[in-house]
């Protein structure tokens, strides 16, 4: 009697998912019955730039560079260089930061090269999770997906599930006294579409992380009147003329900001650039993920920042549940483990519960001594190692996808504006990305074809 294939559900065709598949194909392309569904009409999730889905930070991500230069190798050839790259997409050598639309034709680009015709009939789009809850009598889960075209219920069972839906869709939005006397725009960076909405306008920019400094020097470079990031530590970069920093919001006075340093300054729009929250709904009960947290380097409850051990038998997986710096290349890392560790191929594959438990523990203690944005990708680093290690994939590329990002860090630190100028070398091939056309600062045209 042959034994039953593993049917896995993967619910969304985003980054995450697409890697999930890319790497079935790869590691198990018979081996596996899957079923994924994408609300969406389309795969790519946030690379796609549409009306009401994460255009956050304007494509100008700080990693935008290690998008491009770290995409994990070929699963089959994991010591040889020998996966699609976007020089084999786009053919030429490009810059080292590309505008957002190459990246979502690049993602098309790599899933259509391993012959995704037949996948694409197990990718149900414009269907909406709305329920998973594992069955202990039967070891399963049973899914519930609504059809949105056909506005009906989908059930179907499945003996693993995968949630590739990622944590970019659910704003965090904290508010502040006064803010509903606010008559100007209140938008997120999620619904950032075009800094050249605001032009001749002051906005104030709540948060201090990566998108907070794009969007400031997007808005500036198209002609804001002047732009106020308000953070609760200094980013303590050097700014152009025209943006400024200044302590976090104490309260809102209809159009004026009251700083903690009781300064004061009118704005027209306010965007906040305060990251996501956990939103899983559809997770019913001990499958429940915290849909109050906000994004961390590495949640609780789940063993290596991917297996969920609270309930679900160990069959229930995440992916990229944690802040994420080190682009498509840990997501392929990823998806690799779960499938690997779905066949029982991993080393330590019967840890129990308890173990996990003190794994978890371990990794969140030492995000107690992280302080500083070098801490941040050291400790992603770190991980990367780990999960990686697991799965034979190569760290010395991981270990120059760190020396980039502490080199861009720092070059960022020194000259804001000009650091999306800098090229690399490819960590594969060794090749000198070349420079762009126009320097970012006076290149006011964000196509495909503008920057080709």
């Amino acid at each position: 009697m042959s034994k039953q294939k593993p049917r896995v559900c993967i619910i969304g065709a985003g980054p995450s998912g697409m890697s999930v598949m890319y790497q079935i194909k790869q590691l198990y392309p018979d081996e596996i019955d899957f079923e994924c569904y994408e609300k969406q009409a389309t795969w790519c999730g946030q690379w796609n730039f549409t009306w009401r889905k994460d255009a956050d930070e304007y494509g100008e991500r700080i990693h935008n560079c290690m998008y491009r230069n770290l995409w994990a190798i070929g699963a089959k050839e994991v010591n040889e260089y020998k996966d699609y790259t976007f020089q084999d997409h786009f053919g030429k050598e490009l810059p080292s930061y590309l505008p957002r639309e190459m990246y979502r034709r690049y993602l098309d680009g790599r899933m259509k090269r391993v012959s995704t015709g037949d996948f694409l009939e197990h990718i149900h789009y414009q269907h909406v999770v709305s329920s998973v809850e594992y069955r202990d009598t039967t070891d399963d889960f049973i899914v519930w997906a609504r059809n949105l075209p056909n506005n009906s219920l989908v059930e179907e069972v499945f003996s693993h599930v995968i949630v590739s839906s990622g944590r970019f869709s659910y704003p965090n939005m904290p508010t502040y006294p006064g803010i509903d006397t606010f008559c100007g725009r209140v938008l997120h960076s999620h619904e950032f579409r075009d800094a050249k909405e605001f032009a001749r306008q002051k906005v104030l920019i709540i948060g201090g992380r990566f998108s907070a400094g794009d969007i400031a020097l997007q808005l500036n470079k198209y002609g804001s009147a002047h732009v106020i990031c308000s953070c609760k530590e200094p980013m303590n970069l050097k700014w152009p003329k025209g943006v400024e920093e200044r302590p976090i919001v104490d309260e809102i006075k209809g159009n004026t900001a009251v700083f903690k340093d009781k300064t004061q300054f009118d704005f027209d729009a306010i965007i906040y650039c305060t990251g996501y929250r956990y939103n899983y709904p559809f997770l019913m009960g001990n499958l429940h993920f915290d849909g109050e947290g906000t994004g961390t380097l590495y949640p609780d409850n789940l063993y290596k920042g991917t297996v969920w051990f609270k309930g679900g038998n160990k069959k229930l997986f995440h992916m990229a549940a944690f802040d994420i710096f080190f682009g498509f290349g840990l997501l392929d890392a990823q998806a690799m483990w779960i499938l690997k560790f779905i066949f029982k191929e991993l080393s330590g594959q019967k840890v129990q519960l308890e173990e996990m438990e003190c794994n978890i523990k371990k990794w969140q203690k030492q995000i107690q001594n992280v302080k500083s944005v070098t801490d941040i990708f050291t400790f992603q680093r770190d991980f990367f190692h780990d999960i990686g290690s697991d799965v034979d994939y190569p760290v010395e590329y991981v270990d120059k996808a760190y020396a980039i990002l502490i080199d861009l860090i720092e070059k960022r630190q020194n000259n804001i504006i000009r650091y999306k100028d800098e090229c690399y070398e490819s960590i594969y091939t060794g090749k000198l990305a070349p420079s762009h056309h126009t320097s970012w600062a006076e290149c006011m045209d964000d196509s495909v074809d503008a920057f080709i």
